[in-house]
């Protein structure tokens, strides 16, 4: 009797970790569009975030270095949407929850090559968290941000939680 009590503590994690993963597949199915995510195709966002206050303070710090430091050919990219994406904080995707396995079922759309075995390599796949902002008024345009996997160029223009916006980065220095 013992040992069949010890067998059933070994099969319990494996049990646990299936009601997990079929709870995550059910989630996925409520987002239309892109497996996934509730954003379009071609947006580099794959999930909303509320930043911490110290996020929006340094964010707003690089938004407007963005702009003061621009030259006059940044200034025509500028000119052409109100809205700049900011890089408030970077992570790891093994950082956010379900984030590499999602990657690794296909879940969420990757922007950038990271190596031919996303499977193995995700964890330290780099994530950063965007706060956009309005140039018109300088202030958040929303008060959620977005996690996105794979930055486009800095002064680009893209979708960003559906918003076209200029992708800052950290500012141009």
């Amino acid at each position: 009797m013992h040992r069949e009590h010890s067998n059933f503590h070994a099969v319990k994690p494996l049990f646990l970790l299936a009601v997990l993963i079929a709870l995550n597949f059910g989630s996925c199915a409520l987002y239309p569009g892109a497996p996934g995510t509730p954003f379009g195709p071609n947006d580099y966002a794959f999930m909303i975030a509320q930043p911490y206050p110290k996020e929006t303070q340094l964010a707003e710090k690089r938004f407007q270095n963005f702009l003061r430091r621009a030259n006059a050919n940044q200034k025509l990219t500028l000119a052409k949407t109100p809205f700049v994406a900011v890089r408030a904080y970077q992570l790891k995707a093994s950082e956010v929850p379900w984030l590499t396995w999602k990657m690794a079922w296909g879940r969420i759309p990757i922007k950038a090559y990271y190596g031919d075995d996303v499977a193995h390599n995700s964890g330290s796949i780099p994530v950063e968290f965007l706060l956009i902002f309005d140039q018109r008024t300088g202030r958040l345009a929303a008060p959620d941000g977005i996690l996105i996997i794979g930055s486009p160029i800095v002064g680009s223009i893209g979708q960003y939680g559906g918003v076209q916006a200029i992708y800052a980065g950290g500012g141009w220095w």
